[in-house]
């Protein structure tokens, strides 16, 4: 086993899940599930996630959100 997927990460806001995992495993969190989906996996970006534990936002992935459903015809 080279890493771990978390899912319902869209529960645990601040991580601690995260880095849990890691700890007891010796693992790092590869992929990252935030809904109940399969489309709704992606990889894990540990640098957000810190910067969500240390109370810091995750202003990359709200831009990505916001591109992804920004619509051109409609702007």
């Amino acid at each position: 086993i080279t890493g771990v997927m978390l899912t319902k990460l869209d529960g645990d806001a601040r991580g601690g899940a995260a880095l849990s995992v890691t700890a007891v495993t010796g693992k790092p969190v590869k992929y990252a599930g935030i809904g109940e989906k399969l489309d709704q996996i992606e990889p894990f970006h540990p640098d957000r996630m810190a910067g969500r534990i240390l109370g810091m936002g995750d202003v990359l992935t709200l831009i990505e959100k916001a591109e992804q459903s920004f619509d051109e015809k409609k702007a």
